[in-house]
């Protein structure tokens, strides 16, 4: 993750990293700021609300990126 060779605690670009029990009713995104950036919070939350196919999920949520402009590259992995 990032440009440099490593990527210190401290340093304020640094990824969030955290665990999370994983439950089996609960879907997990995990995406770039590529969607984050082009498509708020609200919106991601009501596609993944109306959309329980995974594969159908994640191609909206390109979708909606590109809608709105897709000014960087897209990573999505629903699960």
């Amino acid at each position: 993750v990032g440009t440099a060779p490593t990527v210190e605690d401290d340093d304020p670009k640094a990824p969030m990293m955290t665990t999370v029990k994983r439950r089996p009713d609960s879907r997990y995104l995990l995406c770039s700021d590529g969607l984050t950036h082009m498509v708020d919070n609200n919106r991601i939350a009501t596609i993944l609300k109306n959309t329980p196919n995974n594969k159908n999920a994640v191609n909206k949520l390109v979708a909606a990126s590109f809608s709105a402009g897709a000014a960087d590259n897209i990573s999505i992995i629903l699960f």
